[in-house]
């Protein structure tokens, strides 16, 4: 749910709090505070905003497979 200190520390590139705060809120990231004053980031916003997400494939609404995806657009017989 929540990026680890260790994670944190990895995307920002310093352990130091106050760093991290400037590295966050410099690019834009969405983050809270915990009770310590460290920032709470949550994973999903991290994996949006590096191009990540499900790998999971978008089902189709009627349950058949996406012809159009195959290129030309023509159903094979």
């Amino acid at each position: 749910m929540f990026l680890t200190r260790q994670q944190l520390r990895e995307l920002t590139g310093t352990s130091h709090k106050s760093k991290q705060l400037e590295w966050l809120a410099d690019r834009q990231y969405a983050f809270e505070l915990d009770r310590h004053g460290h920032p709470v980031v949550l994973r999903s916003h991290v994996e949006q905003r590096l191009g990540g997400g499900s790998a999971a494939p978008a089902s189709s609404t009627n349950g058949e497979p996406d012809w159009e995806a195959l290129g030309d657009g023509t159903q094979a017989a």
